[in-house]
């Protein structure tokens, strides 16, 4: 949406001026972005908001599980992913296993095979997953509450978080 956003204004700039520019996203911008409401209403209030379900209807484990330490978005969104996650689990039959064979056959067991996941990935933090899953290319991320979104090294180094804005009752941080 950004970059959309981005490269419009840059079209009109040129249109406008003859120059072009440079058009700089992230996702991690994005991300911290969506949250800027949330954020001023947590460092306003000190209530952490709360979280909706994730997950993607035509895939089965394309989602969040939570962890030792917090939830963890997984995405083996590919048969070749949906081997090497098994395999992270410990679990190298399910690819065997006639039931979960294929991302269809998932798809009808949802329930029980996330249910299978959930139970495995709860014991350990998310940075263990996060290693084997990153090890093995498979796409993966923490889902960080807005305090742990704002406190992040990435959140202070790109400058658009700015704390201690007057409001008629508080001191909040806003995000640009």
């Amino acid at each position: 949406m950004w970059t959309v956003i981005g490269i419009l204004a840059a079209i009109a700039r040129r249109a406008t001026t003859g120059k072009g520019c440079v058009v700089d996203t992230s996702l991690f911008e994005t991300g911290l972005m969506w949250i800027s409401t949330h954020a001023a209403h947590f460092t306003a209030s000190g209530l952490v908001p709360e979280r909706l379900s994730s997950g993607y209807p035509s895939l089965v484990h394309y989602q969040a599980f939570d962890c030792a330490d917090g939830p963890l978005m997984v995405c083996p969104g590919t048969e070749r992913l949906f081997k090497k996650f098994a395999e992270i689990l410990g679990h190298p039959e399910w690819v065997d296993d006639t039931r979960f064979a294929t991302n269809k056959l998932r798809v009808l067991r949802r329930v029980e095979v996330n249910e299978m996941v959930a139970k495995i990935m709860i014991d350990r933090p998310r940075a263990y997953w996060q290693e084997k899953l990153d090890a093995l290319g498979v796409p993966n991320g923490p889902l960080n509450t807005v305090p742990e979104a704002l406190d992040l090294e990435q959140t202070a180094a790109l400058g658009r978080c700015f704390s201690h804005i007057a409001t008629i009752r508080a001191y909040i941080m806003a995000c640009q």
